[in-house]
């Protein structure tokens, strides 16, 4: 049965070659998070037997900055903000309301789902949550989730493709794979050409198919 051990002065703490990748932070201060096997600080709950352990990032672990990780890695959440606006139309003046729902990560903007009303888009943005740490199979919870992603192989509208590169709004510029250009589906009623070199998808977009191991 596994039983309480802490860090002590006296720990060797050699093996720790190389964080985990996690993104984590604490009050917006990036903090590298390490499994220190043997050492079990806490039994049971969501790790269950923990030996994880976290100090500043970039700080070689010490018995003097780790301290004990029981937390989430990244932090994920959901905002809304409601607000009016004034709209004119046909010499009349309105006020109307409106809103803006994000799921964040480490507090910051991560994924805008569009909703005027704050009950639609709090269920529709747990919904999307879940889909995307269930679904997506990019490493959203490290810390250097973009750059994995570059090179990842995908299907986009059954055509094979690449990603090259991920935007500020968290979108996959992806790139035709093993042909010159993206050829229009057959149902798209718009000139195919902009695009037939390469374009942004949404992360969650219905048209991906994921390659997965």
């Amino acid at each position: 049965m596994a039983q309480i051990k802490l860090i002590d002065a006296n720990t060797d703490l050699s093996q720790l070659k190389k964080p985990i990748g996690w993104d984590l932070e604490i009050k917006g201060v990036p903090y590298d998070v390490y499994r220190v096997d043997g050492f079990i600080h806490t039994i049971g709950g969501r790790w269950g037997e923990n030996c994880y352990w976290c100090c500043p990032a970039g700080e070689k672990p010490t018995y003097e900055n780790l301290i004990e990780f029981g937390g989430e890695a990244p932090a994920w959440g959901v905002t809304f903000d409601k607000f009016n606006y004034v709209k004119s139309k046909w010499g009349e003046t309105e006020v109307r309301s409106t809103g803006s729902c994000w799921i964040t990560r480490n507090g910051k903007k991560f994924y805008e789902i569009p909703a005027r009303d704050m009950d639609y888009g709090l269920a529709k943005a747990q919904h999307i949550l879940v889909k995307l740490l269930e679904e997506c199979p990019l490493y959203l919870s490290e810390r250097n989730w973009k750059e994995q992603a570059i090179g990842t192989k995908i299907w986009y509208h059954e055509q094979p493709a690449v990603i090259q590169r991920i935007n500020d709004n968290n979108e996959l510029w992806i790139v035709p794979d093993g042909m010159d250009a993206f050829k229009a589906p057959a149902y798209w009623d718009m000139d195919w050409s902009d695009y037939a070199d390469g374009l942004y998808v949404e992360l969650l977009s219905p048209h991906i198919y994921w390659f997965r191991d």
